[in-house]
Order: C-alpha cells, then structure tokens, then sequence
C-alpha cells in the first residue's frame, strides 16, 4: 500500500521532468531512482515493527480520547495494515466512526459504552484491551469474571419491595404462629395479623432504608423459609407436641432470616447466587424423597426419613454455595432450570403412567423412580440450554480493509 505524501512526491518529480529539457538517460536515471526510493519506503520491513495489535489500538484511543484525531486515523492505518483481521483491527472501525461523528457533531447512541470509554483517557494501571466479555451493570466497567460481573448488583425499588411484602407475610405467619401457642382466638387472632403484618411493614422499611439489592432480598427471605423448614423437620424428627413444634417452626423462621443476611455478607452473593443455592437444597430433597420411595418399600420410620430429608437439604445448601463460586449463574437461568427439572419429573412420571397398568406390583416405586430420571434429565438439559444465557452476546462486526491492489472483507465477533 503506498502513502499519499509519497505518491504525491514522485507525481511532483514528474512533472519537473516533464517540464524541464533532461537528456534521455538522466531522465531514466531518476525514475529508476523515485520507483527504488517508493519500494524502499513502502515495503514492510520499512515499516515499524508492531507486534502486538491491541498496544496500536490504544495508542490510536489514547490519541483519539485527547482530540489529535489525525494521529489517531495514522496508527489506525498502520493497525489495519500491519494486522489485518485481528479483532483490534475489527474495533477500530468503531473508533474511527466515533471520530467521524465527533468531528461532524453526531454522536452514535448505539454506541454508548465506547462513548463512556472516550470520555477518560485509559490508564497505565487500567489499559483498555478486548471488549469485556460479560455484559456490565456498572457503565464502563470490565470484569475479570462472570461471577464479578453477576454479583455487581445495585440496590433497587422491586428488590426492597420484594423484602417488604415477603416479610410483611412472613410477620403475620409468626403472630399466627405465636397466638397458637399462648391460646388467644376470637379477636385476638386478628389483632396478632395486625400486629405482625405491621411489625413485619415497619421493621423491613426500616431495614432498606438505605436501598437493597435483588440478591441480600433473596439470601433473607430465603433463609426465612429454610429456617422454617428445618425447624418443622426437627420437630418431625424429635416428635415433640404441637406448641413444642410451632415454637420450633418459629425459632426457624427467626434465625434463618438472620442467618440469610450474614451469609450474604460473608459470600457476597447476588441474586444468581442465591437461586441456585435454593435450587440446589430443593432438588437435592427431592431427589432424597424420590430415592427413598424408589428403594425402601412400605412405610418409612418418620425420625429416619425427616432426618434423610434434612440432611440432603443441608448438602444441597451447602453445595450450592460451593459451586456458585466455581459456575456462576443468573437469577433466570436458575429459574428455567427449576423449571426444567419439573418438566422433566412429570414427563418421567407420566411416561411411566401411561406405559405401566396401575395395578402393577410395585407400582408407585417404579412411578417414583422415573419421575426421579425425568428430573435429573430436565436438570441436565435446562442447565445446557441455557448455558449461554449469562454470557454477553456481541454482534458480529463486518469490515473491508483496504490493501494492496485489493481489499479484504473481515468478519469478527467476540466469544
């Protein structure tokens, strides 16, 4: 590719020797000079030897981010020319365009994240390389993982509001709960909805006064009712009296709502997080029940089999909690993975309903056992489907480069 002021220069030779009486050999002898001269300017190893494109390309932002456009469009060439189709090349028709708005007043919207980009000069500390690979709450911002990038939450309103009702429902519950075992009725029992429907309005308000966000909502309310649950399967276990039993359901409900939000300070979890940790401690149960009923005819011991229950609900919490550090995953994904695992567990049961007569020996066994196969099956292959979901999706970018006696067409996209 030869350069304008280059190209221009030998133009200007000619015409001083077309224009002045040169004898014949001397004038041969200077095009042979100019064309030796133009081959030795343009050829590559005349050219700077830039190894690394994304270094050009900051060159040509940091140019761009200070207003010295024409020396940004001068690296951007030697970018494009030294490394056609890397996907530095591929974003600095980006740039380029950013200046061409900016220097004729228009302002690209779809380009919002390179504006806020432009607007600081990057770094030593923090230079701009590749595109970030996960789509970020915080403008301008890259992470170094999808977790970071899922966990950067922001407190909002339908995350408090979501505390505020939970917990407003959950207070009238535990009033309820607490009136069973002093005896009151009658009017009493309305004046304790009041009363805890009020204390759980006033006492979450006040908790999120200061905002919330969708994940430290989810860990409470979510350790609400884990805490609910293991005190029922305690009391279940231990057989104890009714009161004894709703006090223990209550004691629950009290320490998982506190132990919800020190979890979510100690794991800094995000909605994500908590979903799949929930989803986690549900299936895991499940699957116990499922098993049980599959393998162990009859009746169970009710202390065994609540005591099986708890147990799987407790390594399924904690597992959910070890793998949200090593896979993890959006509050959606979670959700159409549950949702996955019910289809499967109906599928499996009704394929098996529909196959075996109901009066077969050891019926509800096998009735078990499929649905127990329909929802690792529906498990497995939400988690696949929908293995993309938390994962930014860029356009696939198309560029023509210029290039010797030619052109090329690049198409990149960022994976």
């Amino acid at each position: 590719m030869r350069t304008p002021s280059i190209t221009l220069t030998v133009l200007l030779l000619s015409a001083v020797a077309a224009a002045t009486p040169v004898p014949l050999e001397a004038t041969a002898d200077r095009a042979q000079e100019a064309k030796a001269a133009l081959d030795a300017a343009t050829a590559p190893e005349a050219l700077p030897a830039d190894g690394d494109p994304w270094a050009l390309y900051e060159e040509a932002f940091a140019a761009a981010s200070s207003g010295r456009d024409s020396e940004a469009m001068a690296v951007i060439g030697r970018l494009r020319m030294r490394h056609a189709g890397s996907g530095a090349a591929v974003l600095s028709f980006e740039l380029e365009r950013y200046i061409a708005g900016r220097q004729t007043g228009v302002l690209m919207a779809q380009n919002a994240e390179l504006r806020e980009r432009l607007s600081s000069a990057p770094t030593a500390a923090a230079p701009m390389r590749s595109p970030p690979a996960f789509t970020p709450a915080t403008p301008g911002r890259t992470y170094a993982s999808l977790g970071e990038a899922l966990r950067d939450e922001s407190p909002t309103t339908q995350a408090r509001a979501e505390l505020v009702l939970f917990q407003t429902i959950q207070g009238i519950a535990a009033f309820n709960e607490l009136c069973y075992v002093i005896g009151c009725y009658g009017p009493w029992t309305i004046g304790a909805n009041m009363a805890g429907a009020g204390l759980g309005l006033w006492g979450s308000l006040a908790f999120t006064s200061g905002g919330i966000t969708q994940g430290h909502a989810q860990a409470i309310n979510s350790g609400t009712l884990w805490g609910a649950w293991h005190g029922i399967l305690l009391a279940g276990m231990t057989q104890v009296s009714a009161p004894v039993g709703t006090m223990m359901a209550l004691g629950g409900q009290a320490l998982g709502t506190v132990g919800g939000h020190y979890a979510w300070q100690a794991l800094n979890l995000g909605s994500g997080d908590v979903g799949l940790i929930n989803s986690a401690g549900i299936w895991t149960t499940a699957a116990m029940a499922l098993s049980w009923f599959t393998l162990s005819p009859g009746s169970p011991n009710p202390t065994i089999f609540l005591g099986a229950l708890l147990a799987a609900s407790d390594l399924g919490l904690v597992g959910g909690a070890w793998l949200s550090r090593y896979m993890p995953i959006g509050r959606g994904r979670a959700l159409v993975i549950d949702a996955g695992g019910i289809l499967g567990g109906l599928t499996g049961a009704a394929i098996y309903a529909l196959i075996v007569p109901n009066n077969f020996s050891g019926w509800e066994r096998g009735l078990a056992g499929t649905a127990l196969v329909g929802v690792v099956a529906g498990l497995g292959t939400a988690g696949w489907l929908t293995r993309d979901w938390d994962v930014a999706a860029y356009p696939i970018q198309v560029g023509v480069l210029p290039t010797n006696g030619g052109a090329q067409l690049v198409v990149s996209s960022s994976l």
